[in-house]
């Protein structure tokens, strides 16, 4: 609560010079923030803060969504490049073992020879 001094500012200067002992004052109340008021003030502190904190919690959670769904597509990108790769390191794997045994030959110009 505050309180206010009806007495203006001239006057009371004016009497204090001529008295020893400070003048009477008359004191009113003035309405201060009532309790209904402090209360609304802080129900929306309250509330902005919890909207704020679940803002930025559901932001995290997406984060943390978008690292899992990155790693997934580099795993896939990667099995798919396995995956191309892999008829042509069955073909050189096979020719390798057909070298090994014997069972075809190549000319000069590169060409396969068959030898039965």
């Amino acid at each position: 609560m505050a309180l206010a001094v009806d007495q203006p500012r001239m006057q009371r200067s004016a009497q204090r010079i001529g008295q020893s002992a400070p003048p009477e004052r008359h004191l009113e109340l003035i309405a201060g923030a009532t309790k209904r008021r402090l209360s609304y003030f802080a129900g929306i502190v309250v509330a902005l803060f919890v909207t704020v904190s679940s803002v930025i919690g559901f932001q995290a959670y997406i984060a943390q969504q978008q690292l899992k769904i990155d790693q997934l597509s580099s795993e896939i990108r990667l099995a798919r490049s396995y995956h191309d790769q892999l008829p042509t390191a069955r073909r050189i794997a096979r020719t390798r073992r057909i070298a090994r045994t014997g069972s075809f030959a190549r000319d000069g110009a590169g060409t396969r020879i068959t030898i039965r």
